[in-house]
């Protein structure tokens, strides 16, 4: 899989470009924008690097007046757009993604993988993974390094040590369940993990009551198609569970949380279990106990997802929609305990402050699921699986990733509308009346998404053996 990146538009003259670029409803001008020491700062940090080119006269210095100001870093912001391509390897298709362009967020980027940092996180994987070479020095750790680094790139101006290991060590346990849910080495039972798993994440409510909720906004199957087949059917609430733990899964749970890596039983369940036990331990001793709540409801969130998405892979492809696919998708992916560690590390803690990166966290959601599936697909074709936003709007088996082509364009085409978006709720934000604290989360969050995009187009997990 290669890739390119190349600028997304030439430079306009501002006369040209705010012509023809209407400013969405959402933010339209001000007559007066109102003034705020930290945008004034803001501005002074981005419009000096940024100028547009105008015939034979060269620079044009931004203007002076307020509005007119105003009025040009929303067409500057609007252009700092850039594309990344990449082509798959069996097909003569190229994803040809629009990112927001590095420049767009002004960061000061360290090093996460300095050696106090990957002493810390080796130990907690090794606390946690009997498979993990305990043994190694934590500085020759690759595992560990690709965590960190990994983090790096999604995230590379989170302010503190301490939001930096969380974030790494959900990492770490995101992909180390998803593998274990996905084992060919045994019979997974996800129901009876996921219940297991959630009273290891003390959720206060039972799982039923949670995904009860969930189906409110999930209409899985047509009332026809019910009817014909109870096996694969969703009736109710009650209908997606497997039968209730047996005695031996359900024992107190906080007897993981003192077991060691190497005494765990070598099945899923039990080791599930005391992984989740050393995040939830990890994560109490990293984090302000106020953010605590919100990032474990988080986590809950993924958990009740991995229960949706097992009964949706056992549906038939008529059966399952798009709307029903990437609400799971948005559960599972995996996005949302991240972002609640965040949180914690911009100081936003306020809800009215949590509810106004609400739009921009909804964005960056799909943007990753679409990410997600258009480079992984080539894999999924390859070892069948059913998991994938592209395989849902085709609707029939596939073989090659060629027969996928118009169904390719038209997310990557989506993808690109999403990032659009995602530009302009910045923008807002950082003219908005928020916080220094929402906004330095809001330049964080806008970096994931060049950021993740590149993790995914090198990360083992999704490329072809």
């Amino acid at each position: 899989m290669t890739t390119t990146i190349t600028n997304d538009r030439p430079v306009l003259t501002p006369i040209n470009v705010l012509a023809t670029i209407a400013v969405p409803k959402p933010y339209s001008l001000p007559p007066t924008p109102p003034a705020s020491p930290s945008k004034d700062r803001h501005l002074r940090q981005v419009l000096p690097r940024l100028s547009f080119s105008h015939g034979a006269a060269g620079e044009i210095t931004p203007p002076t007046s307020p509005t007119k100001s105003y009025s040009e870093r929303r067409v500057l912001l609007f252009l700092k757009t850039e594309r990344k391509s990449v082509k798959y390897r069996s097909a003569d298709i190229t994803l040809d993604f629009l990112l927001p362009r590095a420049g767009v967020v002004n960061v000061a980027p360290r090093k996460y993988t300095a050696p106090h940092m990957l002493e810390k996180h080796h130990a907690y994987v090794s606390a946690s993974d009997f498979t993990h070479d305990a043994a190694k020095p934590a500085t020759e750790c690759k595992s560990c390094k690709a965590h960190l680094g990994a983090i790096q790139l999604a995230f590379p101006a989170i302010p503190d040590d301490n939001t930096v290991l969380a974030c790494a060590a959900w990492l770490f346990v995101l992909c180390k369940v998803d593998d274990l849910l996905e084992t060919d080495e045994e019979v997974v039972d996800v129901g009876e993990i996921v219940r297991a798993s959630l009273e290891v994440l003390k959720v206060k409510k039972s799982l039923e009551e949670a995904l009860a909720e969930a189906m409110q906004e999930l209409v899985f199957l047509a009332p026809r198609a019910r009817a014909e087949s109870n096996a694969s059917t969703i009736s109710g609430a009650s209908s997606i569970f497997s039968p209730p733990m047996s005695r031996s899964s359900s024992m107190d749970m906080s007897a993981y949380a003192e077991s060691e890596a190497s005494e765990v039983d070598g099945t899923v369940l039990p080791r599930v279990l005391h992984i989740l036990n050393q995040m939830k331990r990890h994560l109490e001793d990293l984090l302000p106990e106020t953010c605590l709540p919100r990032v474990f409801e988080a986590l809950r969130h993924v958990f009740e997802g991995f229960i949706l998405e097992n009964n949706f892979r056992n549906m038939k492809n008529e059966w399952r929609t798009v709307m029903e696919y990437t609400e799971i998708r948005a559960r599972t992916i995996g996005v949302a305990p991240f972002f609640a560690m965040l949180e914690a590390g911009y100081g936003v803690v306020e809800q009215s402050d949590v509810d106004k990166l609400a739009r921009l966290r909804g964005f960056l959601t799909t943007l990753v699921g679409f990410q997600n599936d258009l480079v992984g697909l080539e894999k999924d074709v390859e070892v069948k699986e059913g998991m994938n936003l592209l395989f849902v709007r085709h609707r029939k088996n596939v073989d090659t990733v060629a027969q996928l082509n118009e169904d390719v364009d038209g997310t990557v085409h989506e993808h690109n509308g999403t990032v659009e978006r995602v530009v302009r709720e910045w923008e807002g934000l950082m003219n908005g009346d928020v916080t220094e604290g929402v906004q330095n989360m809001a330049n964080c969050l806008v970096g994931f998404v060049k950021g993740h995009l590149i993790w995914a187009t090198t990360a083992k997990r999704y490329q072809v053996e």
